[in-house]
């Protein structure tokens, strides 16, 4: 659909490409910040303020 449109300037082609590339790659690094940094370190927090509210608990 849009390859039937004219280019706004000469080379707006190759700058989509670099600007999708680009946001393909933000995706990419914010999905892997999730899944690889945010989540164990949830996981790491919780179980220390359990184990932290549960010492607190037995004093």
């Amino acid at each position: 659909m849009a390859q039937r449109w004219h280019e706004l300037f000469p080379g707006a082609h190759a700058v989509g490409e670099v600007v999708r590339n680009l946001a393909y790659a933000l995706l990419g690094a914010v999905i892997f910040e999730r899944i690889i940094v945010e989540m164990p370190a949830r996981r790491r927090r919780k179980s220390f303020t359990r184990g932290f509210a549960s010492a607190l608990k037995s004093c």
